[in-house]
């Protein structure tokens, strides 16, 4: 894969130890966790390692719950920037700016 901008799903897990503590009655995935599989999943399907930088900003914008299939957009920002859109169905759940050093 190699267009811009970068388009893959992934679905989280149903059952997962993250959902004990996460929250108890209303289970939520928690954004680091939803930030290092959103990147993992990025790098294996664009088949390469990408130079995260820092994080310019994170917005959580919505509660991600288990099972939930969600769209990941990743694209250029500028000349060393990525925007990395994280939708889960027609809402975004997340959108997260990564920056260079």
């Amino acid at each position: 894969m190699s267009g811009w901008p970068l388009h893959v799903e992934l679905k989280v897990p149903v059952a997962h130890p993250m959902f004990a503590g996460h929250f108890r009655g209303r289970p939520v995935v928690p954004g680091a966790w939803l930030l290092a599989q959103a990147i993992r999943t990025l790098e294996a399907a664009a088949g390469r390692s990408f130079e995260w930088h820092r994080i310019d900003s994170a917005k959580f914008l919505a509660p991600v719950a288990p099972g939930a299939c969600l769209d990941l957009t990743l694209t250029r920002s500028g000349p060393s920037g990525f925007q990395l859109s994280v939708l889960q169905g027609s809402e975004r759940a997340a959108m997260i700016r990564f920056g260079p050093v």
